[in-house]
């Protein structure tokens, strides 16, 4: 790791980043000198230090902390210490969270509280989609195809049926086999005949990778009598948005339910259900879906719903899903 690869980082990601020179460190104890380098930078008129780890081994936060304590003593009391890294785990970043310390991943996290700056690799993902609207975004059935591989990791199943499986067509998930290709998501693996494919690189980057080129499956939002529904068509229905999301996260349900399903689905079995034009105590909301998501226990999955709240502007609801996708994933390392 250099400090000109977390220069440029962060100049990329949040704007204009001052070098102000190296830290005196001839007066610190020798094992700060040897596990760290330094370096002192200005951002948004915030004076830094960049700690950044020289030693690839195991180091616990509860020893980032007493560094840091330490560190402070040999440093103007308006600087901050942010700690860089080339890389760690989802826990590892989850407990620098709660401790409240600043840190760095390269390519993959800032989190520096002393400027308000919380990106993750999927938020900044998120914000490249949003400002890359015109960029090609995938297609629903190549979406659904994703969503089905990420998922399930099934290479060995044939196209044709994979595509009974996703109800399409076997031309369109050839199409999307080859979107997939040119997108970086999968890989080719063999050359011969009966070609075979993986994905390229671990799940929750490759999910990470995907997140510009994917839209929100959501077609339009309707509000239903909930007495004007059949338990036939209840049992159709999927728990969706952040109903789904507070199955696998602390965020609360919502005091209307939300539920999901697929948009033809929906014209087929629900003709003569109450549509009303605004939401009361009385309605649940029912998501109108582009493509099939995948569902266990009544419930759309947590990719699924993190795809369904891929476009959603709470921080808070953001977060959850944030969290739900890390325990999803598992403790994977966030680089190879």
């Amino acid at each position: 790791m250099s400090y000109n690869n977390a220069l440029i980082y962060l100049t990329d990601n949040i704007g204009i980043v001052t070098d102000l020179g190296q830290v005196d460190t001839s007066s610190m104890p020798f094992y700060l000198k040897t596990e760290f380098e330094y370096r002192r930078i200005e951002i948004l008129r915030k004076k830094i230090i960049l700690a950044i780890l020289r030693i690839s081994g195991d180091i616990t936060i509860d020893r980032l902390k007493k560094r840091k304590n330490t560190m402070m003593q040999f440093i103007n009391s308006d600087e901050s210490v942010v700690f860089v890294f080339d890389e760690i785990t989802n826990y590892q970043r989850r407990r620098l969270i709660e401790e409240q310390l600043s840190f760095v991943v390269l390519g993959k996290t800032i989190f520096i509280l002393e400027l308000g700056t919380i990106f993750s690799e999927r938020t900044i993902a998120k914000y490249h989609r949003q400002v890359n609207l015109k960029e090609e975004q995938m297609k629903p059935t190549t979406q659904a195809l994703f969503l089905y591989l990420i998922r399930t990791q099934d290479f060995s199943s044939s196209m044709t049926e994979i595509a009974i499986k996703l109800s399409v067509s076997i031309m369109s998930i050839s199409r999307a086999f080859a979107d997939l290709r040119k997108l970086g998501l999968i890989k080719q693996t063999n050359e011969s005949e009966n070609t075979s494919y993986k994905l390229n690189g671990k799940r929750s980057e490759v999910w990470d990778k995907a997140l510009p080129a994917m839209a929100s499956p959501v077609f339009k939002t309707v509000y239903v009598d909930q007495t004007s529904l059949e338990k036939e068509q209840i049992e159709l229905l999927s728990l969706s948005g952040e109903s789904a999301l507070s199955r696998y996260s602390m965020l609360s349900a919502p005091k209307n339910t939300v539920y999901g399903i697929h948009k033809n689905l929906f014209a087929a079995k629900f003709k003569n259900v109450i549509i009303l034009p605004i939401r009361d105590e009385n309605t649940i909301t029912i998501q109108l879906l582009t493509h099939s998501l995948f569902t266990r226990g009544g419930c759309f999955d947590e990719l699924s719903t993190a795809l369904i709240l891929i476009d959603e502007p709470d921080e808070r609801v953001n977060g959850e899903v944030e969290s739900m996708l890390d325990h999803y994933f598992g403790e994977e390392v966030t680089n190879e």
